[in-house]
């Protein structure tokens, strides 16, 4: 099969699955790693999916680099500033407190050598935020525990990639061990990471400052992602530190200086669809490369690098919860602690680092064997208990009050849905007028009521309408860049006017988006049009 055929065929594949998971409520990875397994079992008939293997460079160089950069653009620096305690404590020291955990327990346990286990440690303890910040997003989770998960994964696999560096050095004999070198070379490299992350992204974003189209942007993030993580494998500091740093630069930074909203947006969904595309092929890969017979061959060791993962995580995130809580005004609530702890997902990073160990490595196979079993439990069992715990834990939006208000919504939509229907169908002679006037005045009054009821709600509660409130003013705005694009095409607006408006509607609807505009209040006597669909996320 051709490579262009493949990867029609892979897109193909992964969107189809992402409608279905759409429906069924599942995150699309889960989806895919699910798809994947089923496939390598059962095989299939109908669609042949095309075969790729994992490698480290595939993750670490082809797929890696775009999804931190889409990450760290997207990341608030105010929300990461207002959280960075948490973040710092939980990324750094719960990497090498979460490593050493993982090597007792395994040379417990299963008698692993200290320095295969110390590496097994380093490459399992690098988080995978995906699902989970789907399921946060879906369920209205607050959006600084999302904050505090997407930032923590981001530092702690630039974390985990330095230390997996070091110790693997050291167990292959090419360093001599040293606590005090390994901490001094630890500290350089993620200094020279950072570093080199605010050159690039000071060098860029005064590149993209300096350009008006939104194309010429995207290449130059695009280069700006791929290269930074080129040249710090080249300069021998953290590549995934320095994508991280010039992300979160260019994405806070580049916006200030001039860069049109339009092409913030489009940027915005660039790399969101990029995104999608890297996020889809890799776990449909890990689905079609698991391959169960020798996991099942090798059931205690993966068994127990599972157990030796979730107990770590466990040591780790509740004393480092409580340290973060110490002497700190926006401390972490004992819930949240419960979904840091269980929304701790393993994923590309660790398989990567799983697949980059030496072929001269002892006891290389089962290594990659308990690294594969612990990614599949996390990003499946953990992955689909996610959204039962936060409903256990009460943490979930819509509440009672917010599914009150979606009844009393869908109520009136299907009222004012049969008033029309009823006017539709005497129209096509389907009963007379008398039948008529005589169900309009009931589905009519009925509808009346139904809307007092939608009213009264809101007065007492008007935060729910606020989603409804945006998806509109986004909608409107729309159609206004739909009568403009009409009048410049019909000859009644001039290029330099259509540019001008059109980037006003851009700017509020960049706005909206993001936040920065207060919602409006909402209005006396609502209009009473077709209802859209209520979001079912709430806002902290």
């Amino acid at each position: 099969m051709q490579i262009e055929t493949q990867l029609i065929l892979l897109l193909a594949t992964a969107s189809l699955i992402a409608v279905f998971a759409q429906r069924a409520r599942v995150p699309y990875t889960i989806a895919m790693v699910l798809t994947g397994v089923a496939v390598s079992i059962f095989g299939t008939t109908l669609v042949e999916i095309p075969k790729v293997t994992l490698t480290r460079h595939l993750i670490l160089v082809t797929f890696l680099p775009g999804l931190l950069f889409d990450a760290a653009f997207k990341l608030d620096l105010q929300e990461l500033r207002d959280n960075v305690r948490s973040i710092a404590i939980l990324a750094a020291p719960g990497i090498l407190i979460s490593a050493t955990i993982v090597t007792v327990i395994l040379v417990v346990l299963i008698k692993l050598p200290i320095g295969l286990a110390l590496l097994f440690g380093a490459l399992i303890s690098a988080t995978d935020p995906i699902a989970v910040l789907a399921i946060f997003k879906e369920l209205g989770v607050p959006k600084r525990l999302g904050t505090i998960v997407e930032g923590e994964s981001l530092f702690n696999d630039g974390t985990a990639l330095v230390f997996f560096e070091i110790v693997l050095a050291v167990v292959l004999g090419h360093e001599e061990f040293s606590i005090a070198g390994s901490i001094a070379q630890f500290f350089v490299v993620v200094a020279g990471g950072i570093v080199l992350g605010l050159v690039a992204g000071l060098l860029f974003t005064q590149m993209m400052r300096r350009t008006e189209d939104p194309f010429i942007d995207m290449a130059l993030t695009m280069v700006l992602a791929y290269g930074t993580f080129l040249l710090g494998e080249e300069l021998g500091v953290s590549p995934v530190i320095a994508v991280v740093v010039a992300g979160m630069y260019v994405g806070n930074f580049a916006a200030q200086g001039g860069l049109a909203a339009s092409t913030r947006l489009t940027l915005n969904e660039f790399w969101e669809y990029l995104a999608f595309l890297i996020n889809s092929a890799i776990f449909l890969i890990i689905g079609l490369d698991v391959d169960l017979r020798p996991l099942a061959a090798n059931a205690t060791p993966v068994a127990i690098a599972i157990l030796a993962m979730l107990v770590a995580r466990l040591l780790v995130i509740y004393p480092l919860g409580f340290i973060a809580n110490m002497r700190s005004r926006r401390g972490l609530p004992l819930r949240w602690v419960h979904v840091l702890y269980w929304g701790g997902l393993r994923g590309s990073v660790s398989l990567a680092l799983a697949l980059s160990l030496p072929p001269e490595l002892p006891q290389r196979d089962l290594l990659e064997l308990m690294a594969f079993g612990a990614v599949f439990f996390s990003v499946v069992i953990q992955g689909l208990t996610m959204r039962p715990l936060l409903t256990a834990l009460k943490m979930t939006q819509p509440s009672e009050l917010r599914r009150e208000y979606e009844r009393l919504r869908a109520r009136w939509t299907i009222l004012h849905a049969a008033t029309h229907a009823v006017d539709r169908l005497h129209a096509q002679n389907a009963f007379s007028g008398t039948v008529r006037d005589r169900l309009k005045r009931n589905f009519t009054q009925q509808t009346e009521e139904a809307w007092s009821a939608v009213e009264a709600l809101t007065a007492q509660h008007p935060e729910l309408i606020q989603s409804d409130i945006r998806a509109t003013r986004r909608a409107i705005a729309e159609e206004q860049k739909v009568a403009l694009y009409d009048m410049l095409r019909r000859g009644n607006l001039s290029d330099e006017v259509y540019y001008e408006l059109n980037a006003e509607i851009d700017e509020r609807i960049s706005e909206i988006y993001s936040g920065d505009r207060p919602a409006v209040p909402p209005p006396a006597v609502p209009e009473r049009a077709e209802s859209t669909a209520s979001d079912a996320g709430g806002e902290e």
